[in-house]
């Protein structure tokens, strides 16, 4: 069960980690075309 749960855990975190990455990309974007 522990196991599982680790698991779970590290494809919950490489989720999270993707969506604060796809976040900021897009903030980046938004940030270069209010300069242009």
């Amino acid at each position: 069960i522990g196991e599982a749960i680790r698991v779970i855990a590290a494809r919950g975190l490489g989720d999270v980690d993707q969506l604060v990455k796809c976040s900021h990309e897009r903030s980046i974007h938004l940030f270069i075309d209010s300069l242009l």
